[in-house]
């Protein structure tokens, strides 16, 4: 079986990267969310962790408990 980062990129020419986002959660709990401002996703966690923190500090509806950074993969062609 390939591994997630290589799987089908011969013929499709792509790869997976990782990616970070900031996700919010309804009163339910699930986190379905994914907060796009002011980017949909961050390369490192650092930095999605910077902006949900600032996030937390300024939005009044955005809480510690509701809010997290999740990693996620993304399609990303090869530049040929």
């Amino acid at each position: 079986m390939a591994t997630i980062n290589s799987m089908d990129a011969e013929n499709n020419k792509a790869t997976l990267q990782e990616v970070y986002v900031i996700a919010l959660a309804e009163s339910d709990g699930e986190f379905d969310w994914i907060y796009i401002h002011p980017k949909p996703y961050y390369l490192t966690e650092a930095e999605a962790a910077e902006i949900r923190n600032s996030l937390i500090e300024n939005e009044e509806f955005i809480t510690e408990s509701n809010c997290i950074v999740k990693k996620l993969y993304r399609v990303k062609p090869i530049q040929e």
